[in-house]
Parts: C-alpha cells; sequence; structure tokens
C-alpha cells in the first residue's frame, strides 16, 4: 500500500511539472499534408514505417494505422505497470484523413498498460518531444510518398 502510494504522489509530482507539446501546424499537434497521395498509398507508407522499426502492426486500414512496440523501460514499468501486467507499451496511431486533392496524417503516441486486455488503459504521450520525435517520423513518412507518388492525372 505503501509503495502504491509513494509512486502514485511521484507521478502526479512528475507529471504536474510537465506541459503539453505545442507544434507550429495548423492543429498545434503531429500533423503533415501530403498533396497527389491516396490515403491507400498513406497508409501503407505509415505500415511499412514502424514494420521496419520492429514494431507489432495492431490495426491498419485507409483511415488509420496502429503499431505498438514494448517500452523496456523500468521506470515506464514501475509507473505505469499494474498488478495484471507490470509491461508496458508505446503505441503509435496515424490518423489518416482525405480532404480535396491531399490527404493528412495526424499522429500520436500513448503508454498503454494491460496491452490488449479488458484493462487496458492508455495514458498519452502528449510532451514536446514526443510531438517533435512524432513529427519528425510523418516528415519520413510524407517524403516517402511524395518520392514514389505518380503523377494525379484531372
Amino acid at each position: 500500500m505503501k509503495t502504491t502510494a509513494l509512486r502514485a504522489a511521484c507521478f502526479i509530482v512528475l507529471a504536474g511539472c510537465v506541459t503539453p507539446g505545442k507544434l507550429d501546424t495548423p492543429s498545434g499537434r503531429p500533423e503533415v499534408t501530403i498533396k497527389g497521395a491516396s490515403p491507400d498509398d498513406v497508409a501503407n507508407a505509415c505500415a511499412a514505417r514502424v514494420a521496419r522499426e520492429g514494431w507489432i502492426l495492431e490495426r491498419s486500414d485507409r483511415f488509420s494505422v496502429v503499431a505498438a512496440g514494448r517500452t523496456n523501460n523500468v521506470l515506464a514499468d514501475a509507473f505505469f505497470g499494474s498488478s495484471y501486467d507490470r509491461e508496458t507499451w508505446f503505441r503509435l496511431t496515424f490518423s489518416i484523413v482525405q480532404q480535396a486533392g491531399a490527404v493528412t496524417v495526424y499522429g500520436r503516441w500513448d503508454i498503454v498498460t494491460n496491452r490488449g486486455s479488458a484493462f487496458e488503459r492508455i495514458s498519452p504521450m502528449d510532451q514536446q518531444k514526443h510531438y517533435e520525435e512524432t513529427q519528425r517520423i510523418l516528415e519520413e513518412i510524407k517524403a516517402s510518398v511524395t518520392s514514389t507518388a505518380a503523377p494525379v492525372s484531372k
């Protein structure tokens, strides 16, 4: 009981010190707009990117790509783990939105506890460094799509 209370107190103190990130994008969050691409091309590029990193592809369709990878972090396991399952996972989600002549991709990181169970708990990773890392990944995906995209005929 004391250990749980101490962990909770440390987490509250540490979480209170961190402010959410803000990027110079229309939403202020990680996003890219890719002109002349199809949602399928973008989804395939997102899936290929996470597969190259050795992540587990949890779900993929033309509107979203969701992948998970182990945190391999003792501190994350200590703070976010549960008595049901101490192992924590990163989850990277790409939301794909088709617009007139372009596709916008939004990205987000989460830490997931009890992954795949009825007790799954998601903690957003919305600090500046995570926003910047997600934006970097989205820019790489954009570059890979635009370098392989065929010209769109009218």
